[in-house]
């Protein structure tokens, strides 16, 4: 699902934005809970990247404007992964049987919610995949491709990957992106790199970054 707010006519042209629609069969109240947890990370993101461009030499104040709502293109997902007999795929690497293949998001931060069931691993710099074990109270949180063009190469996209289990299981990533017509290019945060990829905006990144996924081959 997209920005909970969105009604503006402007903003429902890009291919991007899009109004939610919900199957009658939910709770009346469903969507209403999931907007106000939509507002939530949506601030939290928020603070974490202000807190990550600071680190990086970068202008915070700038994150307010480039990811304002509700023109920001973030998303919020309900990850479901059926109970199984059989893995989706095999790690070329290692063998091991899984029910996502590795993969980096496209976008700039990523806050994930595991259920108490795991299986997410990632890749760390030592070259090994690493359980992140389930905490109710705390968030996974991923760097995406966008981050790491934007920093060149500094804050590497997190790679990660979701090992097979037979029982379901339910993973609720938030997608924390810019607005359609933001500048990829480091001084758009002020950050201290040079752009070895000129100045593409956000909207053509994200289109070529997802033409992978078969939903968006239409």
């Amino acid at each position: 699902m997209g920005e909970p707010n969105l009604e503006d006519a402007e903003l429902l042209r890009c291919p991007f934005h899009e109004q939610n629609l919900f199957p009658d069969e939910l709770d009346p109240e469903w969507a209403a809970v999931v907007a106000r947890y939509f507002a939530a990370l949506s601030q939290l993101a928020s603070v974490v990247l202000r807190s990550l461009v600071a680190a990086l030499g970068g202008r915070p104040e700038r994150v307010a404007a480039e990811f304002a709502r509700p023109e920001s293109l973030s998303t919020l997902r309900f990850n479901f992964y059926p109970e199984r007999e059989e893995p989706v795929a095999i790690a070329e690497d290692d063998g091991a049987e899984l029910s996502c293949k590795a993969h980096v998001d496209s976008g700039l931060l990523t806050l994930l919610h595991q259920d108490e069931r795991g299986g997410l691993q990632v890749r760390g710099e030592d070259g090994r995949w690493h359980s992140v074990e389930p905490d109710a109270n705390a968030f996974v949180v991923n760097t995406g491709l966008a981050l790491q063009r934007m920093t060149g190469g500094d804050v590497q996209a997190t790679r990660h990957r979701v090992l097979f289990a037979k029982r379901p299981r339910l993973s609720i990533p938030f997608f924390f992106e810019p607005v359609a017509n933001f500048v990829m290019d480091p001084r758009s945060l002020g950050l201290p790199y040079r752009s070895a990829q000129g100045r593409q905006e956000y909207e053509s990144f994200l289109r070529e970054s997802l033409a992978k996924f078969s939903e968006y081959q239409r």
